[in-house]
C-alpha cells in the first residue's frame, strides 16, 4: 500500500476515529490517576509509577514502528519525529532515586498493552497507525496543561521531570495536530480498513483507562513501589 492523496478517504478515517472514541477519551480523562493530574492531586509516587508504565507503552510502541519503518502507514508517522520512549526515561531518570527499570515493576495492564504492540508488530503493523493516534495526539493535545499541573504541583523546573510533554522543533502542538491529519490524509485505505483501525483505537483506549486506574490506586502503588520516591522531591528535582 501507498500514501496517496485521498482527502476524502482520510477525512472519513479521521471523523470515524473521533467519534469512535470520544466517549472512551472522557471516560479515560476522568479515571485513576489522570483525574487526579487534572485535579492537582497527586504525589510523586503515583505519577513516577505512570511514567514507569508509560515508557513499557512507548517503548513497545516505537520499537514496533522501527521494526516496520518499510511499511506504507507507518513510514510517514515516523517522520513525524514525535518519538516519546527517550524523554520518558530521562524524565524518570531525573524523578526516582535507583534505578527505576529495576525499582519500579510494570503493572499486569502495561504488561498486557506491551503484548499486543508486540503482536501487531509483526502481524499486523497496519493497526499501529490506532496507536500512533491515541498516544501521540492525546499527548499533544494536553500535554502542555499536565505539564504545568505536574510541574506546580512537584516543584520542578522545566524541562527537569516534564520534558515527556515536549515535542522537538519550533512547530506549536496545533502544528503538530495538523502535520499528524495530514499523515492520515495520505493513507490509502478501505472501510474495512478504518473499521478495524477504529476498532484497535478502542481497544487502546480500554487498555489505556485499565492502567490509569491502576496507577491512581494509591494503596496499590505502595505495593509495587520500593522505595519512596516522594523523598525525590527534594534529593533530585532542582
Amino acid at each position: 500500500m501507498s500514501f496517496l492523496n485521498t482527502p476524502t478517504m482520510a477525512r472519513s478515517l479521521a471523523a470515524k476515529l473521533r467519534s469512535g472514541i470520544a466517549e472512551l477519551q472522557v471516560l479515560a480523562e476522568r479515571s485513576g490517576i489522570m483525574s487526579e493530574l487534572i485535579k492537582g492531586q497527586f504525589d510523586a509516587a503515583s505519577y513516577t509509577a505512570l511514567l514507569r508504565n508509560y515508557y513499557e507503552i512507548y517503548d513497545a510502541v516505537e520499537t514496533a514502528l522501527h521494526v516496520n519503518s518499510d511499511h506504507s502507514y507507518i513510514a510517514l508517522f515516523l517522520k513525524l519525529r514525535w518519538l516519546r520512549a527517550h524523554r520518558l526515561s530521562a524524565d524518570l531518570d531525573r524523578l526516582h532515586v535507583g534505578q527505576w527499570q529495576v525499582d519500579l515493576p510494570v503493572m499486569p495492564a502495561a504488561a498486557s498493552y506491551r503484548n499486543r504492540l508486540e503482536s501487531l508488530r509483526d502481524r499486523e503493523p497496519e493497526l499501529l497507525v490506532a496507536h500512533t493516534y491515541v498516544r501521540y495526539l492525546g499527548d499533544l493535545h494536553g500535554g502542555k496543561r499536565l505539564r504545568s499541573i505536574i510541574a506546580r504541583g512537584l516543584r520542578l523546573t522545566a524541562p527537569h521531570g516534564t520534558s515527556f510533554y515536549d515535542f522537538d522543533g519550533p512547530a506549536t502542538a496545533a502544528e503538530h495536530i495538523k502535520n499528524f491529519r495530514l499523515a492520515l490524509d495520505s493513507l490509502q485505505a478501505s472501510n474495512l480498513q478504518h473499521d478495524r483501525i477504529v476498532a484497535e483505537a478502542q481497544d487502546a483506549f480500554a487498555r489505556h483507562t485499565d492502567y490509569l486506574r491502576n496507577c491512581g490506586n494509591q494503596q496499590a502503588n505502595r505495593v509495587y513501589l520500593q522505595h519512596d520516591v516522594n523523598q525525590c522531591g527534594a534529593d533530585r528535582i532542582g
